[in-house]
């Protein structure tokens, strides 16, 4: 992993590496979304449960993509007819098995989740 910080948070400021995005306990993984503006974007969006906080913030799902081991596919079917529209509830916690650039992200985000649930606490 990488110390090269990635985000601070919007409220108290603390900065956060990859390391930390994906193993850190104060940070919740809220979920993935997929913006459908001009830049099509998806992001990971956290909740720091740290002291004196309880913010939330977004990450550009760009961000983490040396950390994924898997091929990730350049299309992109966000709301296309082959889309199963995962990406576009922040809430929905179901994987996506389309072959999309997102489906991918989508992956990582269920193993950071399960490899919070083996990294040690802080």
């Amino acid at each position: 992993m990488s110390n090269d910080i990635i985000k601070k948070c919007t409220l108290c400021g603390e900065s956060f590496t990859a390391d930390d995005l994906i193993n850190n306990h104060d940070l919740r993984l809220l979920g993935m979304l997929y913006v459908p503006d001009e830049d099509e974007k998806a992001y990971y969006f956290y909740q720091h449960e740290g002291e004196n906080c309880g913010t939330s913030f977004a990450v550009n799902v760009d961000l983490m993509r040396k950390y994924i081991s898997e091929a990730i596919p350049d299309k992109k079917r966000a709301q296309s007819n082959r889309c199963e529209t995962h990406c576009v509830k922040v809430t929905d916690k179901r994987e996506c098995e389309q072959e999309c650039n997102y489906a991918a992200y989508r992956r990582f985000l269920f193993k950071m989740i399960e490899m919070r649930k083996t990294a040690p606490s802080l």
